[in-house]
């Protein structure tokens, strides 16, 4: 039953496009073949010094979220004393925070240079990682799925902000291509080393 609200969500997701009014403008396709395209848009980012540090953003963060969700089902456990099922609804806070921040970051994102929601927006995430691991108190762990939601909503619109704002429109695709799988590169390495350092550590 957790995945209903995201199954409607898309459902009605996919219904607004019909909505959309038709383009006016048309576009000539151009053939391009994949390894150029890549090409081109590596060589893109080589010479682009923000685009490279948004790079680096994306793939800590995906790490870092990779390291901490396999491990948090032993916080849930061990030390609330909860039911592994009990981290399902965890995430639901997360996701109920992820969409009002989504709201908020809209209306407020642009008020604040962009390299200041990161900072902050890491800053927090670091503070709500070590008060999820020391809490013993269940309401003050839900707090910090909810929180982090708000805080990674900025985050990532502060991350595509300057994407949309500095890429020229050509290169839109090729750059969006190889940058959003950094994020997902990070938490896949993040998440098989988070099991090591589980086994060698504690």
């Amino acid at each position: 039953f957790s995945l209903a609200p995201i199954a409607i969500m898309f459902f009605i997701s996919s219904a607004v496009q019909f909505a959309l009014p038709p383009g006016k403008t048309r576009v000539e396709a151009i053939k391009v073949s994949l390894l150029h395209g890549m090409k081109e848009g590596i060589g893109y980012i080589r010479s682009n010094t923000g685009i490279k540090i948004i790079c680096l953003l994306l793939a800590v963060l995906g790490f870092a979220q990779g390291l901490v969700q396999p491990l948090r089902i032993y916080i849930i456990t061990e030390r609330l004393g909860l039911q592994k099922e009990s981290l399902q609804l965890l995430y639901s806070l997360a996701g109920v925070g992820l969409f009002l921040g989504a709201i908020l970051s809209a209306a407020y994102v642009n008020k604040f240079e962009t390299r200041w929601v990161l900072f902050w927006g890491m800053i927090i995430f670091a503070l709500l990682t070590i008060v999820e691991v020391m809490s013993r108190i269940v309401f003050l762990t839900a707090a910090t799925y909810f929180v982090s939601g708000v805080a990674l909503a900025f985050v990532q619109v502060a991350l595509s902000s300057p994407l949309i704002k500095t890429v020229s429109e050509e290169y839109v695709g090729r750059v969006s291509g190889l940058i959003t799988p950094l994020l997902t590169g990070g938490v896949l390495i993040g998440s098989g080393l988070s099991g090591l350092l589980m086994k060698h550590i504690t």
